[in-house]
């Protein structure tokens, strides 16, 4: 099981050394396990929303546990790394915030979250 923590902004990603920008989420991947317990289809993917710091703009912006990321930006992403990643290098960029794809049970919206100033 492989989890990514966006939350802090002096963390740098143990994957590819990306700053992960303080939107203050904990993510981990759309494992089988995860897809029987969540009852998920066998193809679901993305990003699972394990946690939610409350002092932080995703939780501001409606972000909660459970809800699973499946795309950034409008770029699908498969798992917690990828997610991670594309979140980091839109704060990298500049940007001043990111858009996210959001499922929660059997809707999706779009959820865009400030990066954190500073």
């Amino acid at each position: 099981m492989q989890t990514a923590s966006v939350g802090d902004s002096d963390t740098p990603s143990a994957q590819q050394g990306l700053r992960a920008p303080a939107i203050g989420l904990g993510l981990m991947d759309v494992t089988p396990d995860v897809r029987q317990a969540m009852n998920l289809t066998p193809d679901q993917r993305g990003a699972l929303v394990e946690s939610v710091n409350p002092d932080r703009t995703a939780s501001a912006s409606g972000i909660q546990p459970g809800d699973i990321i499946v795309a950034v930006n409008q770029a699908p992403v498969r798992n917690a790394r990828q997610a991670d990643q594309a979140i980091a290098q839109a704060g990298k960029s500049g940007k001043k915030s990111v858009l996210l794809l959001v499922e929660r049970g059997d809707a999706q919206m779009f959820v865009a979250v400030p990066f954190a100033n500073g």
